[in-house]
């Protein structure tokens, strides 16, 4: 699925040039922008029990955590899962 995109073309360039650049750009920095709005949502499950599908208890401590992560992380949990 191809994004439509609006692009402030100056009069001294071609708008193929621009366009061009303009995607490339934009392409970048929204793999970045992805990326990083990746990483913070991954840090926010950190501690959270809203999406966590278990529990690991730790000298009586309980500490929610998500098998997704735990499994592909340790191969002592992916076994225990």
């Amino acid at each position: 699925m191809q994004r439509q995109q609006t692009l402030d073309c100056q009069p001294s360039q071609p708008a193929a040039v621009l366009e061009a650049q303009s995607s490339t750009i934009s392409l970048a920095a929204i793999i970045e922008a992805r990326s990083a709005k990746f990483m913070r949502d991954i840090a926010r499950m950190f501690n959270n029990t809203k999406y966590s599908d278990t529990t690991v208890v730790i000298y009586s401590k309980e500490l929610p955590v998500h098998k997704s992560v735990i499994c592909t992380q340790s191969e002592c949990f992916e076994k225990a899962f």
